[in-house]
């Protein structure tokens, strides 16, 4: 029960603390300066392009496959991996023991 009171209390008291603002960014240095114009770009080129070709549900629902493929292989799971045999017979946990079976 304290070890919980002291966690909670804990993230409540650092939680703030961790992170950058979104009102100020870190512009102190000239790479901080390089870095942030870098990302404004980026995000400026991507929200132009993000939408080409799609004016309607339909034309949304026609290239839906290609963006779920390309998704999946950015994940890592396109093609998809060799599926392995579960042995959840072999072992199981009860309580603070393992069980072997």
């Amino acid at each position: 029960m304290i070890a919980r009171l002291i966690g909670v209390l804990g993230v409540l008291l650092i939680g703030d603390a961790a992170g950058q603002t979104f009102e100020k960014l870190d512009t102190g240095s000239r790479g901080d300066a390089m870095i942030q114009g870098f990302l404004d770009g980026q995000a400026s080129r991507l929200h132009e392009t993000y939408m080409d070709g799609i004016q309607s549900k339909e034309d949304w629902l026609r290239q839906r496959p290609a963006f779920e493929e390309e998704y999946l292989y950015m994940l890592g799971l396109s093609p998809m991996p060799e599926k392995n045999a579960v042995r959840s017979d072999r072992d199981r946990y009860a309580g603070r023991r393992w069980l072997r079976g």
